[in-house]
């Protein structure tokens, strides 16, 4: 399984700061390729909630805030 985040890229574009960077990775086209290439391989993609997931332990799933 692989896994995304299922980030807001329309609303990280109106970040004027960010949006050339944002848009030039090409967040959309890379899902879509590993979603494709998944396939084949009988791998699945899914897209959890972005919500906390860098604040969540890894061992026992408690929501740690970072400093």
């Amino acid at each position: 399984m692989i896994a995304f985040e299922d980030l807001n890229i329309k609303g990280m574009v109106k970040n004027h700061n960010l949006a050339k960077s944002i848009v030039d990775g090409g967040w959309k086209q890379l899902i879509q390729y590993t979603q494709y290439k998944a396939g084949y391989a009988g791998k699945r993609v899914v897209l959890v909630n972005p919500h906390h997931t860098s604040q969540v332990c890894l061992e026992c799933r408690a929501i740690v805030k970072k400093t």
